[in-house]
């Protein structure tokens, strides 16, 4: 799952990302969606990323498969 967002913001913060399924992993890509750097999933759902002012931010959620 790709998720991509953008800080309206001049300021830099902290966003988090949860998903309602768990998450086996989470990496921060590049607009061609390759990996740049591995995110710790903190609960097994959810992701906090820094994030500076009016950047464009892009990550890949790799959630765990389940047979239901």
């Amino acid at each position: 799952l790709i998720v991509r967002f953008y800080n309206v913001s001049g300021d830099e913060t902290e966003a988090k990302v949860s998903c309602w399924q768990m998450l086996n992993a989470a990496y921060r890509v590049n607009m061609n969606e390759e990996r740049q750097a591995e995110l710790t999933v903190q609960d097994e759902h959810t992701i906090s990323i820094p994030v500076k002012g009016h950047e464009v931010i892009t990550v890949e959620l790799q959630i765990v498969e389940t047979n239901a």
